[in-house]
C-alpha cells in the first residue's frame, strides 16, 4: 500500500472511531459513511426523525477538513437555493455568473429528506452519478472535488408524506442504511445517550485531517485489490439467488458489490479479498435494500461457510482435471478420495446449496464417475476389488451411482458337482446372491453366478472373502 493510501486509510479509521465515540448504537451507519469516503459510493439513510442523522453531518463538518454541504429539502426548495443566484452586479454589466453556495466546492454533500421534492430528483441523480451539474447558466460543470453524496429520507408512510423512491434512483446508492428510533434498535445505547450529563461534543477540539487529492486517487489502489475466483463464485451465486427470488439485481449493483468487497479488504489493509469482505458487503448493500424476510432467505444459504469451502474444493478438483486431462489417471485416487471425504460431510446440506454450486457438483461428479469407470474397467477381479475397497465408504453417495452401476461384480463358478455346490452354498451369506447359469445334465454338474446384492463396506468385504475362499478351493471359472 502506498504511503498516501495509508494516510487516507488512517484518517478514515480515525473518523470512524471518533464518530462511534460521539453517536452511540449507529455502528453500521458510520461504517457505511466511512467506507463511502474510500469507495466514492453514495449513501441513503432511511429512518425516523430525531436519530442524529443531521448531527452526524455536523460532526464531520466540524471535526474534519472536508468541505461539507448540507441542505434540508422541502417541497419549496429550488435549484437556486442549492446552487446560488445570479450575481446582479455582473448581470448588469452583461456578464453571467453566480453567487455560489458551498455546493460547488464540497467534498461531501448531505441532502436531508431528499424525496420531499420530486422536482429535484433529476438534479440529484446527475450529481450522484455523473459528478457534474448542468442546471445553471454556467452550463455543464464537473464537480471535481465531490467524493460522495449522503441523502436521507423518512419512512414512506402516511404520517411522513414521503414519496417512494423508484428502482432506478435506488440503484444509485451503494450503501443503504435503515435507522429506527434508537430505543427500538439498541436499548443500552439509548440509555447511555439519555444519561449523558453534558453535550457529547462540547469542548472537543478534535480535527481529523484528510489529504483530499490522495482521496481522489485511492480508488486506483482499491481496484487493484485481488478478488479470488471463489469470491466471484459467491457473487454469481448470490446474483442467481436474487434472480430465482425475483429480487432486482442490475449489472450496476453487481459492480457496487465488487467495489465494496475490494474496499473492505483495502480498509482492513489486505491485498486479497476474503469471505468476511464478501459477507459484510452483502449486508451493507442489501440488508436494507430488500424486505427483511427475503434478505434472510437469500443470505441463509449464502453465508454458509460449508458452501464456500465446498466451492473451493470443487474449483480445485475441476481445475486439476482440466490441467491433467491429457494424462492417464488424471486425478489420481488421492485427489478423488480427499474430495469425497470432504463432500460426504457436507452432502446433507445439498438442498440448501445454490443452483450454481449444484451445477459445479454435477460437473465434478461427472469427472469422478468417468475417472473411476476408466480406472476399474480393465482390471482383473482381484485388482478391481482392491481398488473398489478404497471407495466403498462412499458407495451410498447418490452422485456415484453411475460408477457403481457400471461395476461388474460377478463371480462365475466352474461346473461343480452337487457336493461342491453344497459346500459353496455354505460359504455364501446375505450379502451375495446365487443363480444357476448353466447345467451339464450328462455329468450332473452345475455352473453358477454369484453377484453382490448391495455395494457397501460390509458386502464388499464379504464378497472379497468369498472370492479368496473360492479361489483357494478352485471353484472359480476364471479370474
Amino acid at each position: 500500500m502506498r504511503d498516501k493510501d495509508k494516510d487516507v486509510l488512517k484518517s478514515v479509521k480515525d473518523l470512524e472511531t471518533f464518530l462511534n465515540g460521539k453517536i452511540y448504537g449507529r455502528e453500521k451507519l458510520i461504517r457505511a459513511i466511512t467506507l463511502s469516503l474510500l469507495s466514492k459510493e453514495n449513501v441513503l439513510i432511511q429512518g425516523k426523525h430525531g436519530e442524529a442523522k443531521s448531527f452526524l453531518t455536523h460532526l464531520i463538518s466540524k471535526h474534519t477538513n472536508l468541505n461539507t454541504y448540507y441542505k434540508q429539502i422541502h417541497n419549496q426548495t429550488t435549484l437556486q437555493d442549492i446552487l446560488g443566484v445570479i450575481n446582479p452586479i455582473k448581470f448588469k454589466n452583461g456578464e453571467l455568473d453566480l453567487i455560489k453556495t458551498k455546493f460547488w466546492t464540497s467534498n461531501l454533500m448531505f441532502y436531508d429528506e431528499c424525496l420531499r421534492n420530486s422536482d429535484l430528483l433529476d438534479f440529484l441523480l446527475e450529481v450522484m452519478v455523473e459528478r457534474k451539474c448542468s442546471k445553471t447558466i454556467l452550463g455543464e460543470v464537473e464537480l471535481e472535488d465531490l467524493i460522495c453524496v449522503i441523502s436521507t429520507t423518512n419512512p414512506t408512510t402516511e404520517e411522513y408524506h414521503t414519496e417512494k423512491m423508484d428502482m432506478a434512483m435506488f440503484d444509485r446508492f451503494g450503501f443503504i442504511v435503515n435507522v429506527n428510533h434508537l430505543i427500538e434498535d439498541d436499548i443500552d445505547s439509548f440509555k447511555k445517550v439519555i444519561r449523558e450529563t453534558n453535550e457529547n461534543c462540547n469542548g472537543d477540539s478534535t480535527l481529523i485531517e484528510f489529504d483530499i487529492e490522495a482521496m481522489k486517487e485511492v480508488g486506483d489502489s482499491i481496484r487493484n485489490v485481488v478478488i479470488p475466483k471463489e469470491i466471484y463464485t459467491l457473487v454469481d451465486n448470490f446474483a442467481l439467488n436474487c434472480l430465482e427470488n425475483k429480487v432486482d439485481f442490475s449489472t450496476r449493483l453487481g459492480q457496487k458489490v465488487k467495489k465494496c468487497i475490494q474496499t473492505l479488504a483495502f480498509y482492513n489493509d489486505r491485498e486479497i479479498c476474503n469471505m468476511e469482505d464478501f459477507k459484510e458487503s452483502i449486508q451493507l448493500i442489501f440488508e436494507n435494500r430488500i424486505e427483511r424476510t427475503l434478505y434472510n432467505k437469500l443470505t441463509e444459504k449464502l453465508f454458509n461457510v460449508d458452501e464456500f469451502d465446498l466451492n473451493e474444493k470443487l474449483t480445485k478438483l475441476i481445475s486439476t482435471y482440466q490441467q491433467e486431462k491429457d494424462k492417464y489417471g488424471k486425478l489420481g485416487d488421492g485427489t478423488i478420495l480427499d474430495f469425497l471425504n470432504f463432500y460426504e460431510k457436507k452432502s446433507d446440506k445439498f438442498l440448501f446449496f445454490s443452483e450454481s454450486t449444484k451445477k459445479k457438483i454435477e460437473e465434478a461428479f461427472n469427472i469422478i464417475n468417468s475417472e473411476l469407470m476408466s480406472n476399474t474397467h480393465s482390471l482383473s477381479m482381484n485388482d478391481k476389488i482392491r481398488h473398489i475397497q478404497l471407495y466403498v465408504d462412499y458407495s451410498e453417495l447418490e452422485e456415484l451411482k453411475d460408477w457403481i452401476s457400471s461395476l461388474d461384480l460377478r463371480l462365475e463358478t466352474r461346473y461343480l458337482s452337487e457336493i461342491h455346490n453344497k459346500d459353496l452354498k455354505k460359504m455364501l451369506n446375505k450379502q451375495v446372491s446365487l443363480a444357476i447359469s448353466d447345467i451339464d445334465t450328462k455329468n450332473h454338474l452345475i455352473k453358477s453366478e454369484i453377484k453382490i446384492v448391495d455395494l457397501n463396506a460390509k458386502s464388499l468385504k464379504a464378497f472379497s472373502q468369498l472370492f479368496d475362499d473360492m479361489g483357494k478351493k478352485n471353484y472359480l471359472s476364471r479370474y
